[in-house]
């Protein structure tokens, strides 16, 4: 039987090296024809915070989970909107859905996090007055616009427009 689609698992410390005070990567992993591609999740972790695809023994743990889970989906979710539109698999496909899903505003980003978490409001303010200073700057707005020039250059402007050591 020909795989028409891939299928989807969760890879923990695939590299082995992981140890109780040596973190390492949780990826998923897409199998299509004997290919494979794994994707970042963000989550790193310890050996022994991982048993039966799931963060376990940290007090994080129920946001960890949700961030893996929402990836999942959204890659299964892709699939299968594959299948019902009869339309084939092809890694090049999914690496201009992933790329898409990474064009995304970062300053979007930056203000819903600093809105959705629970901040002080002394740090919010912080926070905001970077976002501020971000969006001032015009050179930062995309994902992709987060290159280690850009950032050298950023830091460059804050120290030109500050009368204070920027942080």
């Amino acid at each position: 039987m020909i795989q028409k689609y891939p299928t989807l698992r969760f890879v923990f410390d695939r590299t082995n090296k992981a140890t109780k005070y040596i973190s390492s990567t949780v990826y998923i992993e897409i199998l299509y024809k004997r290919n494979r591609k794994y994707i970042n999740t963000g989550v790193k972790l310890c050996k022994g915070e991982w048993s039966k695809n799931k963060v376990v023994g940290r007090l994080d743990s129920i946001e960890l989970n949700k961030k893996i889970e929402l990836l999942y989906s959204k890659i299964h979710k892709w699939i299968v909107s594959l299948q019902e539109n009869d339309e084939e698999f092809s890694f090049q496909k999914f690496s201009n859905f992933i790329e898409a899903k990474n064009t995304s505003s970062f300053v979007e980003f930056m203000r819903e996090r600093i809105n959705e978490r629970t901040l002080t409001d002394s740090t919010k303010k912080q926070h905001l007055v970077c976002l501020r200073k971000i969006e001032e700057f015009k050179k930062i707005e995309m994902f992709s616009d987060l290159t280690t020039v850009n950032i050298v250059l950023f830091d460059d402007y804050l120290r030109k427009t500050l009368n204070h050591q920027p942080t």
